[in-house]
């Protein structure tokens, strides 16, 4: 628990962080080159981004709903909405929107908990003899999930699957018939970690 002096400090912080990313976004919105070269490129159709299994904000700049933490009863977050860009085009603009939306709700958040904590839920009692348990959690890249097995007191086998491992596909789709000097763009506006699908 945060207490109130140290709560007050780093609420304040976190203002002096929104403020800057607020003036960061708009610079950019405005910015009329950067708009031309980001709207339109990298375009992930709807229903390539559903067919690929994107996740996260990559499948939301697409127009595809879904976040772990809409579904999750144990989690603390009622009435949580995933951040949406205001027009789902899914090209390199619609997922930077999706980034500065999430920022900017992400603060809030913080803001909200540091103003008034919530007890989260304890975790759910191992039923005797259980061998296998899957986790999930929203990560800045999408859906990742963990599955865990038992062996007895001894883990077996963990199987990862993270938000960058399952959205690697769609950037392949995005890229498609792209020019070389957008790739940078396409690839990086998926913010995806190499070391999280090395194998």
């Amino acid at each position: 628990e945060v207490g109130g002096g140290a709560a007050a400090r780093a609420r304040t912080a976190l203002a002096d962080v929104g403020r800057d990313a607020a003036v960061a976004w708009r610079e950019l919105e405005h910015d009329a080159s950067l708009r031309d070269r980001v709207r339109g490129a990298g375009h992930l159709p709807p229903a390539e981004a559903d067919r690929l299994g994107a996740v996260g904000p990559a499948a939301r700049a697409s127009g595809v709903p879904g976040d772990v933490r809409t579904a999750s009863p144990r989690l603390a977050y009622p009435g949580f909405r995933a951040a949406a860009p205001s027009a789902p085009e899914g090209d390199v603009a619609a997922r930077m929107e999706v980034r500065a939306v999430e920022l900017a709700d992400s603060l809030a958040m913080v803001d909200e908990l540091l103003t008034a904590p919530v007890t989260p839920a304890g975790a759910a009692a191992r039923a005797p003899g259980a061998a296998r348990g899957v986790g999930r959690v929203e990560s800045p890249r999408g859906r990742t999930v963990c599955a865990v097995e038992l062996a007895g007191e001894a883990v077996r086998g963990v199987h990862l699957r993270t938000g960058s491992y399952a959205n690697w596909p769609s950037v392949a789709r995005a890229a498609r018939g792209a020019i070389l000097p957008d790739f940078p763009l396409i690839n990086k506006s998926f913010e995806l970690c190499y070391a999280c699908v090395d194998r």
